[in-house]
C-alpha cells in the first residue's frame, strides 16, 4: 500500500550493471517502484567504487547507466517522480586520502563522502586519516554501514570514530532481524546512528527496506528517533541534489 512519501534514501545500487547491484533495468525499475511504495521521495544512487579503476572511467560508466536508468523511467508515466543523484560507495584506501579527484565520488553537489571501511581489524591509521579527510581536506565523510564492522573494531576504536565528526550510517535491514534488531536499536537510542540507508542490491535477499524498519523502530522505545532520521535523510539529500548551498 503506498504511504505518505517521508525519507530519502541516501545509500543505493540501483543502476544497472554497475556493480553488485541491480543487474538489469527491470530490476533498477522494480527496486525504484517498492521503494517509492514505501515512502521515499528521494535516491542518492551509489555504485561500488574500488581504487583499482581510475576515478574519471568510473565516473564514466556511472553516467551512462544513469542515463539508461532515466530514459527507462521516461517510458513508463508517472513511474517515479522523485529525484535521483549520483554518488558513490568508496572502498576505503589509505591512497585515497590524498588525491585530488577525490571530491568527484562525493554525494551529487555535496561535500558528503560514502566511505566503505575495510574489512580487517581497524587502525588507529585509518582513524586519522578519516581526521583528515574531514578537518584538513573538508569532507563530510559518512561511514556506510556501520553494524557490518562488529569484529573489526574494538571499543576504543570505535570511539575515535566518533569522535572525528563522521556521520554513522546504518543498513535498514540491521532492524528487521530478530535478535541484530534490537541492538540496532540500541545503538539508534543511543545516538550512535546518524541516517538509515536501504544499501539496496536487488528485490530479492537485499531490496528497498526503510519503510519496514522505521515501523519496526516506531513499536520500539526509539520511536522518537525517527524524525531524527528523517530529517538527516533530508539534509544530506538536499546538499546532494544543491538545494542547499554546498559549504565553503
Amino acid at each position: 500500500m503506498f504511504v505518505e512519501p517521508c525519507f530519502y534514501d541516501i545509500h543505493t545500487h540501483i543502476r544497472p550493471g554497475m556493480d553488485d547491484g541491480a543487474r538489469d533495468i527491470k530490476t533498477s525499475l522494480d527496486m525504484l517502484s517498492e521503494a517509492k511504495k514505501q515512502g521515499c521521495l528521494g535516491i542518492v544512487a551509489t555504485p561500488h567504487y574500488y581504487p583499482r579503476e581510475s576515478i574519471d572511467s568510473f565516473r564514466v560508466r556511472r553516467r551512462e547507466a544513469y542515463q539508461t536508468l532515466i530514459q527507462a523511467i521516461k517510458k513508463k508515466d508517472s513511474f517515479w517522480d522523485g529525484r535521483i543523484v549520483l554518488g558513490a560507495e568508496v572502498a576505503y584506501h589509505q591512497t585515497l586520502v590524498q588525491d585530488n579527484d577525490l571530491h568527484k565520488l562525493c554525494l551529487g553537489q555535496s561535500e558528503y563522502l560514502l566511505l566503505e571501511p575495510p574489512f580487517m581489524p581497524w587502525s588507529s591509521g585509518f582513524i586519522r586519516n578519516i581526521h583528515h579527510m574531514i578537518y584538513g581536506r573538508g569532507f563530510q565523510v559518512i561511514i556506510a554501514h556501520i553494524e557490518r564492522y562488529k569484529t573489526y573494531a574494538d571499543k576504543k576504536v570505535l570511539h575515535g570514530l566518533f569522535s572525528t565528526g563522521a556521520l554513522i550510517q546504518m543498513d535498514a535491514e540491521a532492524l528487521l532481524f530478530p535478535g541484530k534488531g534490537r541492538r540496532a536499536i540500541s545503538m539508534i537510542r543511543k545516538g550512535m546512528i546518524d541516517v538509515l540507508g536501504s544499501d539496496m542490491h536487488n528485490t530479492g535477499s537485499r531490496p528497498a527496506n526503510i519503510g519496514p524498519a522505521l515501523a519496526r523502530l516506531g513499536k520500539s522505545r526509539a520511536a522518537q528517533d525517527i524524525q531524527m532520521l528523517i530529517d538527516n535523510s533530508e539534509r544530506i539529500f538536499s546538499r546532494a541534489a544543491g538545494v542547499v548551498e554546498r559549504s565553503k
